[in-house]
């Protein structure tokens, strides 16, 4: 079993419920529980309250300050608890709010109708280990361009790598390189507080290129210990304006002698740039090159169709969105289903990003995916822990292979 929180705060206004509820988790493991009866008496506790508060189940409609709102003044804090929903509220609502809390970037643990049960609520508990410590740079730092060119100029961002693995072997496919900033004043820094600036000032481009070759040499490094395998890094359309970026990017591998079919550059369909033209022909030209191209985040973006009728993508990463939770979500399985029966007709490897959970793993499996990426799989790792943990991957899948 997964870990059971040691303090819950319950809000609810119906003291029925939460009694019951109370009763449940006692059974369940919960020490400690807090209690409120509206959004507003929740916050004050969280801001009052010394000992830390691991998870809140939350009914939605309250007097004074309802779920809804609760979830806008949780994203403020420095530190918010995991949150799941606990409402006599229809699908769609329960839906709606999961969504929402999402994207104000809570750890959202799930939602399920009220009076609850031991069936219900375990599954939910259970993900607060899986779930927690997503990375964060926890609130968002405010960071300047010139310091922003300084870190790139003074080599202070570096790679992570999450491991993706093949449904059918098992074994490592790729792995996707994700940036960090080593920031001597601020410690580690998250992407979520810097890539919006870099792409709004073309930093990206410079920063992304520096990272590139970092990749590339790393690939070596690892072979050197005998991991062969593939990166994967993602080029953001704002920085795809450059029409020498393919022959660059070619004469660097020419250059360590890697092989361009290695290296998989993932094109988001957000942020489309500014001449279409322009960005046509540099990812043409990187599939020429030899580069295998991939569309990242695929289903988010405004033009998803008309962006695998007119581009050369191999491969089609469908977006954690849809695939998260699907194995419980009617309507995130079906739009992962069609996902998955387009990229089939059109010929192309299908990864499923964001698998957090074995229900998840095994419906992906099932609908036929190729590659899976996700924490149930592996968090990012740094450069030197990845032959480790392929070894122990390994080893705790032998036989399982088909």
């Amino acid at each position: 079993m997964g870990s059971i929180p040691k303090t819950v705060l319950l809000v609810d206004d119906e003291p029925f419920i939460r009694g019951l509820t109370r009763r449940i988790l006692s059974g369940l493991g919960v020490e400690s529980f807090l209690e409120a009866s509206s959004g507003s008496e929740a916050l004050s506790i969280l801001k009052a309250c010394g000992k830390s508060t691991e998870l809140i189940l939350c009914d939605l409609m309250m007097p004074d300050m309802d779920g809804i709102e609760l979830v806008r003044h949780l994203s403020e804090l420095p530190h918010p608890p995991a949150i799941a929903f606990l409402s006599g509220a229809d699908d769609m609502v329960l839906k709606a709010a999961c969504s929402l809390a999402n994207a104000r970037l809570l750890n959202v643990l799930g939602a399920v109708s009220k009076p609850i049960s031991h069936e219900e609520i375990l599954p939910i508990l259970k993900r607060l280990e899986q779930r927690a410590v997503r990375p964060s740079s926890g609130p968002t730092l405010k960071i300047g361009k010139d310091d922003l060119e300084r870190g790139i100029k003074a080599d202070e961002f570096v790679l992570h790598y999450q491991p993706k693995v093949s449904l059918k072997s098992l074994s490592l496919s790729s792995v996707e390189a994700l940036v960090r900033w080593e920031h001597p004043e601020h410690g580690m820094i998250f992407p979520d507080s810097f890539i919006e600036l870099a792409e709004s000032t073309l930093l990206i481009a410079p920063m992304t290129e520096k990272l590139v070759e970092l990749s590339f040499r790393q690939l070596q490094k690892w072979e050197t210990v005998g991991l062969l395998t593939r990166v994967a890094l993602n080029l953001s359309p704002a920085m795809l304006f450059d029409t020498e970026l393919p022959d660059r990017l070619s004469r660097l591998a020419a250059s360590l002698a890697l092989d361009p079919s290695r290296i998989i550059f993932e094109i988001t369909e957000t942020g489309a740039p500014s001449d279409e033209a322009v960005f046509l022909e540099i990812v043409t030209r990187l599939h020429m090159h030899g580069f295998v191209i991939s569309i990242d985040d695929f289903g988010t973006g405004r033009s998803s169709l008309l962006n695998l009728e007119a581009l050369p993508f191999s491969e089609l990463k469908i977006d954690r969105a849809f695939v998260d939770g699907a194995a419980q979500d009617n309507t995130k399985r079906n739009i992962l289903k069609a996902s998955v029966g387009l990229a089939k007709s059109l010929n192309l490897k299908i990864v499923a990003e964001g698998v957090e959970h074995l229900e998840d793993w095994d419906l992906v499996t099932e609908l036929g995916c190729d590659i899976v990426q996700g924490y149930f799989v592996s968090r990012p790792l740094p450069a030197a822990d990845l032959p480790l943990w392929v070894t122990q991957w390994q080893s705790q899948h032998k036989g399982r292979k088909e």
